[in-house]
């Protein structure tokens, strides 16, 4: 089905410096992305699915964030208009969890304990506009991108279960478990990351794009068991769909 992206199409740099950020339409059908780096392939990959993406990890200061945005980028696109989003913005009443991790989850201590490095928190939202040398093939006009520096399990829940919404995509690539910075694990079923997802009141992600198995893996599907039919195929990631409940 095609999605209406009027809002996105329409907007003023006015707009995105000024107004109210348009959080449930930036958040309705959009793809998750945490522990994302700045991995530029889902962009690439669902652009013909959806056209904002959330992109959430803990690890990447804004400095950073910003010099590789200007010097890679997004073949054929450039920066229309940006701003950084304030906490309140995002949740504008007392945020209250609604899933607390178990001894099983992990400890979200884990990367302060560890002495490893934690930027400061930020949200940096960003409206990305084909140049005009490209034309319609190479991909929308326009597609939004929303940075948060933020612990995805944390962030997944002030976003979609504040605004009452879900996103179409939920991506799980390389999340840094075990010696990378995560504290928990994305991947498992019954985690904290999947629980959120799974129970959200509002339904959960219509796709998961993860990376492939390795082979000694033995092709064992999908993390999470709810996505059961591979819809594509891409160089490192697959594409799988939710089986729904009859």
């Amino acid at each position: 089905m095609a999605r209406n992206w009027q809002w996105l199409d329409g907007l003023t740099k006015e707009d995105v410096a000024n107004k109210p950020i348009p959080f449930k339409q930036l958040l309705e059908d959009s793809v998750y992305y945490p522990a994302c780096g700045t991995d530029g392939a889902p962009v690439q990959y669902l652009h013909h699915l959806c056209r904002s993406f959330i992109y959430v990890d803990y690890n990447y200061s804004l400095e950073r964030l910003k010099s590789e945005m200007l010097n890679h980028g997004f073949m054929g696109y450039e920066i229309f208009a940006e701003r950084l989003v304030s906490e309140h913005e995002i949740t504008p009443k007392n945020f209250r969890p609604h899933e607390f991790p178990s001894k099983e989850d992990g400890d979200p201590r884990k990367p302060f304990d560890g002495a490893w490095v934690h930027q400061p928190s930020y949200a940096y939202w960003t409206i990305w506009q084909r140049t005009a040398d490209f034309g319609e093939e190479h991909g929308p006009i326009r597609f939004s991108l929303f940075n948060l520096c933020a612990d995805g399990v944390a962030s997944f829940d002030a976003l979609y279960y504040t605004w009452e919404t879900k996103p179409l995509v939920f991506c799980i690539i390389r999340p840094g478990t075990g010696y990378g910075l995560n504290w928990t694990d994305f991947r498992e079923p019954g985690q904290i990351m999947h629980r959120l997802a799974m129970n959200n009141p509002v339904g959960a992600p219509e796709y998961m794009l993860m990376e492939k198995r390795l082979k000694s893996e033995d092709d064992q599907g999908c993390y999470w068991p709810e996505y059961t039919t591979v819809v594509e195929v891409f160089e490192h990631n697959q594409l799988f769909r939710r089986k729904h409940e009859q």
